[in-house]
């Protein structure tokens, strides 16, 4: 057996109350690394889109946060490793997190699956599980985008990225990503790009940076994750599960904390 050790990539911005808790923006920057199995002339996955993108989005929610006014809450921004072993760096740091749980307030977790460019809708995975996806959909239609909910449901996608390790924990959140109705060539080119994307590149050596990508769909996708983060992290109130998700009942546990 190898022991490999890696690490996550933690950043604090501290709020401008120390009591008020914090939110946290995550997103991994792992990929497959170098299979032997592959062709000698190429063996490195990349992981360019998978999850090079998602870290870019993240660095730049960061470079937002830090040109504008201090929120009230802390903001904490978290590149994981290992998510493709098993949502381990982020189930690490469940167990160690830099600031308490209890008293984070929201998370989002940026994980894309294909670049796009611009798009007119976001697609949210996990549907129906928190009071939040009303404020999403506030917020994303005021920068002129609708939420749709996730298509093949049967692939697990909420349980296969690293907020579900913090949700486990209590820690509510949306998750979602650039739709694909996109505004030059409709749901019908996006699905193309989709489908093509997984047939071929997906956790394979072809998912390599293509300096022809057009990455309008992830500034629209951070964007919304910004603000809709921006208003939890200025606010006072503790965003909530629904009632029948399982996750409530880790939340429910932690309650004295939040008072």
């Amino acid at each position: 057996m190898e022991h490999v050790a890696s690490h996550n990539v933690v950043g604090l911005l501290p709020g401008t109350d120390p009591a008020a808790g914090s939110i946290l923006y995550g997103a991994h920057w792992d990929a497959y690394g170098e299979n032997a199995f592959d062709p000698p002339a190429d063996r490195i996955r990349n992981g360019a889109i998978d999850n090079g993108t998602g870290t870019a989005t993240l660095l730049e929610i960061a470079h937002a946060y830090a040109g504008a006014a201090r929120p009230r809450r802390s903001v904490v921004f978290a590149l994981w490793t290992a998510e493709e072993k098993g949502l381990l760096g982020a189930s690490w740091y469940a167990d160690h997190p830099v600031l308490p749980l209890a008293t984070t307030a929201a998370q989002f977790n940026l994980d894309p699956h294909v670049v796009l460019g611009r798009t007119r809708d976001l697609e949210l995975i996990g549907v129906g599980r928190t009071p939040m996806e009303r404020d999403l959909e506030r917020v994303a239609a005021a920068q002129g985008l609708r939420i749709v909910p996730e298509e093949n449901t049967e692939a697990g996608w909420y349980y296969r990225s690293d907020h579900y390790a913090l949700a486990q924990k209590g820690v509510p959140g949306v998750y979602f990503r650039a739709g694909r109705d996109l505004v030059t060539g409709g749901a019908k080119v996006g699905e193309a790009m989709r489908d093509r994307f997984n047939a071929r590149c997906y956790h394979q050596t072809c998912d390599e940076f293509d300096t022809r990508w057009d990455m309008t769909g992830a500034a629209q996708e951070g964007s919304v994750a910004y603000a809709l983060g921006r208003e939890v992290a200025e606010g006072t109130a503790w965003p909530v599960w629904n009632a029948s998700e399982p996750f409530a009942a880790a939340r429910d546990t932690t309650r004295a904390a939040r008072k």
